[in-house]
């Protein structure tokens, strides 16, 4: 249960609404049309860094007609284009359209982050690429943890084709923000005072935490998760420990 008449938990939950805030309206003024890399999503989180010598990208991640845009770490100094195919694979695929050809593990040439990655890739090449994780330094901190799983709640907000639509969300950081992610769809009154609705981590260990947090999803309705955070050498890893459906709703569009 989170206790806001507690001041430092009363500030963490305001940093925590704030830095949200921020990186969504980062999102929605860039251009992703027209980017040499995607550095300045990472300004407004002031308690992350990426590793020195690399810096934050992103890539349509699918074909033309269907996939979801997806950020990765490569190297600053990267002047070789990602080339995610065999020659015999290649010759295939149909950029257009996947389904006239689905690659095969065996079709890819695993991606290293020497290169960059440029336009769309097939998903079976997107998954060799490293988490960002792997690049991004912080304290293990409430703060610092918040603002590295934000990039991870960004996908809900990335450009989109498709079948990715279905991942548009609405991260929901208090009152306000639930009742007009839910205005134009489903009820939402009574969960205006559930602490449930407000983003907060809970530091279990010196290297284990959890985050948790509410969303709203159009094919879902406003759920409540729950994800695991261990530090590790590199960094942090963040895995999904529990999805809880706290009103359901589904707007009945299929892509």
């Amino acid at each position: 249960m989170i206790n806001l008449s507690d001041p430092r938990t009363k500030a963490l939950v305001e940093h925590f609404i704030k830095s949200t805030n921020k990186y969504i309206e980062a999102i929605h003024s860039f251009d992703f049309k027209e980017f040499q890399d995607l550095m300045p999503l990472i300004e407004p989180l002031k308690h992350i860094s990426i590793r020195q010598g690399y810096v934050l990208d992103g890539f349509m991640c699918g074909d033309e007609r269907n996939g979801s845009f997806q950020l990765y770490v490569c190297k600053e100094s990267s002047v070789i284009r990602y080339q995610p195919f065999t020659e015999s694979a290649a010759k295939k695929y149909n950029p257009n359209c996947a389904w006239d050809y689905m690659p095969k593990e065996e079709d890819i040439i695993p991606y290293s982050d020497e290169k960059y990655i440029e336009g769309t890739i097939p998903y079976v090449a997107a998954k060799t690429v490293p988490s960002i994780y792997d690049y991004i330094e912080l304290p293990f901190h409430p703060l610092s943890i918040w603002e590295a799983y934000l990039p991870t709640l960004a996908s809900g907000y990335l450009p989109k084709r498709w079948h990715g639509c279905y991942g548009m969300i609405d991260v929901i950081t208090g009152k306000d923000s639930l009742i007009e992610a839910c205005k134009d769809a489903v009820d939402c009154s009574e969960l205006v005072d559930d602490p449930r609705i407000i983003p907060f981590v809970h530091m279990i260990s010196g290297d284990e935490a959890e985050v948790s947090y509410c969303y709203f999803s159009a094919w879902g309705g406003v759920i409540h998760a729950t994800v695991s955070v261990q530090k590790t050498e590199r960094g942090v890893n963040f895995s999904e420990k529990k999805r809880e459906t706290l009103i359901e709703y589904d707007c009945g569009l299929r892509f």
